[in-house]
C-alpha cells in the first residue's frame, strides 16, 4: 500500500449471546497497532 493510500473496510453487527460486540472499535484499534494514521469509525446505519 502506498504511504498515502485508504483503507475502507465495511462490516456488520455482532452479536454474542445476545451481547452486542463492538467489532468496529476493536477494527479500529487494530489498525492503530498497525500504525495505520487517522483510523476512524463512520456508521452507515443505524
Amino acid at each position: 500500500m502506498a504511504m498515502d493510500g485508504t483503507v475502507h473496510y465495511i462490516i456488520g453487527n455482532s452479536r454474542f449471546y445476545d451481547t452486542v460486540v463492538p467489532v468496529e472499535r476493536l477494527f479500529a484499534d487494530m489498525l492503530t497497532e498497525a500504525e495505520f494514521r487517522d483510523a476512524r469509525i463512520t456508521r452507515i446505519r443505524k
